[in-house]
């Protein structure tokens, strides 16, 4: 019997390392995407001054791709208008 062993592919530690390896890659990814927001963010109030409490809600509700294609934007525009429209008020 050997020594070395593939774990992905052991009957019973397999499962375990699988799940334990796509949830740290989520976890990973996640956290990722949220420190690109803060950058994001940082590169807004760099720019344009304190960003609104609304524009900061759209931005994290933005999808990675989305962001990406956002902060290219930044220094494209002169206004944060522009680049992240004020939201509506809901009428009640």
């Amino acid at each position: 019997m050997s020594l070395l062993i593939d774990i992905k592919r052991h009957t019973i530690f397999g499962p375990y390392y699988r799940k334990g390896f796509e949830l740290g890659m989520a976890l990973g990814f996640e956290r990722g995407a949220k420190r690109v927001q803060k950058l994001v963010l940082r590169m807004l109030t760099s720019r344009f001054g304190p960003v609104p409490r609304d524009r900061q809600t759209q931005l994290r509700a933005m999808n990675p791709e989305q962001i990406s294609d956002l902060s290219l934007r930044i220094y494209e525009v002169s206004t944060l208008d522009e680049l992240l429209p004020p939201t509506k008020p809901r009428k009640n």
